[in-house]
């Protein structure tokens, strides 16, 4: 099974001192995160990585936990 890379590492809009963010879907992530949400934000690369793999692991579970409950509420309704 391959997963999907919804979340990755990028660098963020900081000038002074640059930063790396997450950019994904959601509120805080992204260019602009050391500015709106500077706790979003990571001073080292491999940290950034890290944070990304454990979003896509929780991101994956979320998806199987919601297929596993479509599929039962199609079960129970046919």
């Amino acid at each position: 099974m391959s997963r999907s890379e919804v979340y990755k590492p990028c660098p963020t809009g900081a000038d002074k001192q640059p930063t790396i963010g997450i950019e994904g879907p959601g509120v805080g992530l992204g260019y602009h995160a050391w500015y709106l949400f500077p706790e979003n934000t990571f001073s080292v690369q491999e940290d950034a990585e890290k944070a990304a793999r454990l979003m896509n692991l929780a991101f994956e579970e979320g998806q199987k936990a919601k297929a596993a409950e479509i599929r039962m509420a199609l079960l129970c309704t046919g």
